[in-house]
């Protein structure tokens, strides 16, 4: 089934999005069963709502194509 995932990257800024964004490759190669993204920023945090195929493609992505300082700045994710 299909997921929707919110997620908030506090602190990241425009710059330090798109840096990673072209390091990692995303828009050449996206991650293994995404099938959206929207990204935006209110006030110093970085929000995304991306459509999954399934919530083990979500978890997948999480643990290997999310930056490793993404992971543990204290960001926060919510499934729909």
């Amino acid at each position: 089934m299909a997921v929707v995932a919110h997620v908030i990257l506090r602190g990241v800024s425009p710059e330090q999005y798109n840096q990673v964004r072209a390091e990692v490759g995303w828009l050449e190669r996206p991650p293994d069963g995404g099938i959206s993204h929207v990204a935006w920023w209110e006030g110093g945090d970085n929000h995304n709502i991306d459509a999954w195929e399934s919530e083990a493609a979500f978890v997948r992505s999480g643990r290997t194509a999310w930056p490793r300082p993404w992971r543990s700045s204290g960001s926060r994710w919510h499934l729909r």
